[in-house]
């Protein structure tokens, strides 16, 4: 198959890093397959995970080594490198940044910040790579995607803040509400369908939400002065603001669809 050039602007290359077991190659499975990269969604746990392809990752069922692989998203080209969440294998993890110009950084919901999570954020940190915090898993048991977010906060800073906050926990995890845009989403026979934002979220929603302009503004001196004189509605300025890289974090089921994950790196 050709693969047909692309110029600089539409190229975006992303590490995927974080603990091992945290959901990195299911992660970049489902995002290949959304994209349309590849025609069958395989799993780590059967040993056909696209980018875990050496037998001895096939048999121990987890990263050992560097993979790469692309997907292109509405006219951008996005090179994604899954790198191994095990400490032995550090040096892949610290090529995976010096390669990359962008990093998604997954956390369980259910395991909170971990060791080979805090090395992935120094290594984001001292090679000045723009970081997004994908929290894996809410659908699992013990899973607590607030407890996480508030764990990463603590852990690396007020400036990390959500895009998302999940509908529901565990077993009761259905969806997210879309800070930016006041709008939710629920998982109905495998499709995301947009429903109205649940009446029992609406003190988190407007307390996370505040956390996302605070951050935002950060970031842009015209959101910081929007923002200060009357929190409004979110303008483009501010939406062009909580796109640059002040750490967001997105809420996520492993195997819900990621379109809207792939968008954030083709602006």
């Amino acid at each position: 198959m050709t693969t047909k050039s692309v110029d600089l602007p539409h190229l975006r290359s992303v590490v995927l890093a974080a603990h091992a077991g945290a959901g990195k190659t299911t992660l970049a499975e489902r995002l290949l397959f959304d994209a349309g990269a590849i025609t069958r969604l395989g799993r780590v746990d059967d040993a056909t995970a696209s980018l875990d392809y050496e037998p001895e990752e096939q048999k121990r069922k987890q990263s050992l080594t560097l993979a790469v692989a692309s997907l292109e998203h509405e006219g951008t080209r996005i090179q994604l490198v899954d790198t191994p969440g095990y400490a032995d294998f550090g040096a892949e993890v610290v090529e995976g940044f010096a390669a990359t110009d962008a990093a998604v950084l997954l956390i369980d919901a259910s395991g909170g910040v971990e060791a080979g999570l805090e090395s992935a954020v120094a290594l984001a940190r001292g090679n000045g790579r723009p970081a997004l915090f994908f929290i894996n898993k809410c659908d699992r048991e013990n899973a607590n995607p607030a407890a996480a977010l508030d764990a990463l906060r603590k852990a690396f800073g007020q400036k990390i803040a959500p895009l998302h906050v999940a509908i529901g926990s565990a077993d009761s995890f259905t969806g997210y509400v879309d800070l930016l845009h006041r709008k939710a989403y629920q998982m109905q026979g495998g499709k995301e369908i947009e429903v109205a934002v649940p009446a029992n979220l609406a003190d988190e929603v407007a307390a996370r939400r505040d956390q996302l302009l605070e951050a935002a503004s950060e970031a842009d001196d015209d959101v910081m002065t929007k923002y200060l004189e009357a929190r409004r509605s979110p303008t483009r300025s501010s939406r062009r603001a909580c796109t640059r890289p002040f750490d967001p974090a997105w809420w996520r089921r492993s195997w819900s669809a990621a379109r809207r994950k792939t968008s954030a790196f083709g602006r």
